[in-house]
């Protein structure tokens, strides 16, 4: 499973390098359009099981919370000290 696990996160990185040349920027903002699809097609080839985010404000963040939905699959959100005051 671990094993699995490695070869979907290269891929993925994979995916996210070519990626960028489409992103846009704004100062420190960057919105890639490709991202949603790109996870949604990741999770529907590779059968996930869920998807674990660790971030809260970014728009991949949303992407990602869409694509879990979407697929009808567990969506974890760990906002590690995002919410402090």
């Amino acid at each position: 499973m671990t094993a699995r696990l490695t070869n979907n996160a290269r891929r993925f990185g994979s995916m996210q390098s070519s990626g960028t040349r489409h992103c846009m920027h704004f100062g420190r903002l960057r919105l890639c359009p490709q991202f949603g699809p790109a996870l949604a097609g990741l999770i529907e080839r590779e059968y996930i099981a869920l998807v674990h985010d660790n971030g809260l404000w970014g728009h991949s963040n949303y992407q990602a919370w869409r694509a879990a939905r979407v697929a009808g699959i567990p969506y974890v959100l760990s906002p590690r000290g995002m919410l402090e005051p």
